[in-house]
C-alpha cells in the first residue's frame, strides 16, 4: 500500500507526495495539498492512500467524533494532482462512517481553482448515508468537503472519506489544422494516383 498520512493543525499548504503502484516501482505521481479548513482539531488526521484497482482514498479521521456539540460545522479544502500525464481522475465517491445516525449534512464540491468560487460539480450525501459517486475528469482537482450537524441531532460522524478512481488518459486529439492538412494531403495523393494510372 502506498500513501501518506499527516496531522493537520491549521492550514498546511505543504504538498504531500503519494505513490501510485506501477510495475513494483511505486512512482510518486500524486500530490495532495491541503489548502484550508474550519472545524478541525490539531489531533485530527488526514490520509491519502492506495486501496485497490486504481482506487485512492482521501480520509478525514477526527480525533473526536463530530457531533452537534463537537465541531458541528466545518470544511476541508484540498487539491490533488496526478503528475503522470498518462493518467487522470475519472470518478469520486463521497461517504461517511457513523457512530450513530441522525440529522446531518455532508457535501462534496469541485472547483476550477483554489479560489473556490467557480463550482464544477457538487453533491450531498443522503441520510442514511449511501455512498454517492460522480464522474469527474482531470489531472488536477480542487475539492471542498463540508459537514454540518444541527443542534439536537443524534448524528455522530466517525469518518468522512472520498474514493477516487483513475484511468489512462486518452490519446491527444489532432487539432483542426492538422486534420485539414491531412485531408488535403490525402486528396493530393489520391489525385496523383489517378494521374499515374491514366498515364
Amino acid at each position: 500500500m502506498g500513501g501518506a498520512e499527516c496531522d493537520f493543525s491549521g492550514t498546511d499548504p505543504t504538498p504531500t507526495p503519494v505513490a501510485r503502484p506501477g510495475s513494483g516501482l511505486w512512482p510518486e505521481d500524486k500530490i495532495l495539498t491541503l489548502l484550508g479548513q474550519t472545524g478541525m482539531d490539531a489531533d485530527d488526521t488526514i490520509s491519502f492512500t492506495y486501496q485497490s484497482d486504481e482506487k485512492w482514498q482521501f480520509r478525514f479521521d477526527p480525533s473526536k467524533n463530530i457531533t452537534d456539540a463537537i465541531n458541528p460545522i466545518g470544511h476541508i479544502d484540498y487539491k490533488i494532482k496526478i503528475t503522470d500525464l498518462d493518467y487522470y481522475f475519472e470518478t469520486a465517491t463521497l461517504s461517511t462512517l457513523l457512530g450513530s445516525n441522525g440529522g446531518y449534512n455532508v457535501t462534496k464540491k469541485f472547483y476550477t481553482d483554489d479560489s473556490f468560487t467557480t463550482e464544477i460539480v457538487g453533491w450531498a450525501l443522503e441520510n442514511p448515508p449511501t455512498p454517492a459517486m460522480k464522474n469527474i475528469g482531470g489531472q488536477e482537482i480542487f475539492v471542498r468537503d463540508s459537514w454540518s450537524i444541527p443542534s439536537g441531532s443524534t448524528a455522530n460522524i466517525d469518518v468522512i472519506q472520498n474514493d477516487y478512481t483513475q484511468v489512462p488518459a486518452p490519446l491527444p486529439l489532432l487539432g483542426a489544422g492538422a486534420v485539414l492538412g491531412s485531408i488535403r494531403k490525402l486528396r493530393k495523393f489520391s489525385s496523383q494516383l489517378k494521374t499515374f494510372s491514366m498515364g
